[in-house]
């Protein structure tokens, strides 16, 4: 009986010495990493300095351009009576910002990515 047990002990040892060594052997480095990456805190900061970012890059752009649509007289009364004497006006707007105001719209946005960072390793 006793052979039996130790026979089919060191069977089980045996096929299971190729899954030992195909385990994934885990440094301290690896797994501090992997908790961080995991960490929802770690997440939301990363998220937050990527939003940052993100609006740094939109402020020093121009505005975008925008679409103008009219109608003018539109159901009138007497001659100007339907849609026959109707004025329909389409146009394109651009805002001219003047006094440095992108430059200084970027560097807001580039402290707020700085706040970001400084409160990302605190």
């Amino acid at each position: 009986m006793i052979k039996r047990v130790l026979f089919i002990s060191t069977f089980v040892l045996i096929l299971s010495s190729p899954m030992l060594c195909l385990a994934e052997t885990l440094d301290k480095q690896a797994v501090l990493k992997q908790a961080l990456q995991n960490n929802p805190s770690y997440k939301a900061a990363l998220s937050q300095i990527e939003a940052a970012a993100g609006e740094r890059s939109q402020a020093s752009l121009l505005p975008n351009p925008k679409t103008v649509f009219e109608i003018e007289n539109l159901g009138g009364s007497g001659e100007r009576k339907g849609f026959e004497r109707t004025e329909i006006t389409l146009g394109l707007e651009q805002k001219i910002e003047l006094a440095g105001k992108r430059r200084l719209r970027t560097e807001v946005a580039d402290y707020g990515y700085k706040i970001n960072q400084e409160e990302a390793v605190a």
